[in-house]
């Protein structure tokens, strides 16, 4: 949602709400995982650039551009120069079309997890640039997601930024026909997270 022409965090926002909302109408139980990628536009490779791009659907030339400029590509520091190898380049009008693909990519090929229902489609995750929110029906199957994207993204040369990562687990009290908050434990790169 975010990169294009119209208010994608108000969007982002809107469609939280209404899944959230959705949850708590319906009784539903949710485990849900926000995530930020760190650094991902300076640190995504370029061949998955290249790659995510073809595999988005880009018309060959707009694959071809990138590619040939991605391509021998050097950053000069002082008298070294210095073979570049990642990230998007800054200011490039393509530039946020590739990293959307990148994106896409991983989240696509992430564990799905269909959860929510929206407008008669399911959704298992929501994305604003480099941040993205994951859902499930239950803490084992988001785990699940999240390892899938962590590798996902790892392959791609980014990692989830765990301090700046967050959870909310939402389970159902059956007897008492409510929700309730239930702290759970999440492992992001290592470290373990809890809400």
């Amino acid at each position: 949602m975010a990169f294009i022409q119209r208010d994608g965090c108000s969007e982002g926002s809107t469609v939280l709400h209404t899944s959230l909302r959705s949850v708590h109408q319906d009784c539903i139980p949710m485990a849900s995982f926000f995530v930020d990628t760190c650094k991902a536009s300076d640190l995504v490779s370029h061949d998955t650039i290249i790659r995510a791009a073809s595999m988005f659907g880009l018309p060959s030339p707009m694959v071809d551009c990138p590619r040939s400029r991605y391509a021998g590509s050097m950053v000069r520091l002082g008298d070294e120069s210095i073979a570049c190898s990642r990230g998007v380049r800054q200011g490039d009008p393509l530039s946020t079309l590739m990293f959307i693909s990148v994106m896409d990519e991983a989240l696509s090929n992430s564990v799905p997890a269909p959860f929510v229902t929206i407008g008669g489609s399911l959704m298992d995750h929501l994305v604003y640039a480099d941040d993205s929110m994951l859902f499930a029906d239950n803490a084992d199957r988001l785990r699940e997601h999240l390892g899938a994207l962590s590798t996902l993204l790892a392959a791609a040369g980014m990692r989830i930024n765990g301090a700046k990562t967050i959870s909310l687990t939402v389970l159902k009290d059956g007897k008492n026909k409510r929700l309730i908050l239930w702290p759970t434990a999440y492992e992001v790169n290592g470290s373990v997270h809890i809400l």
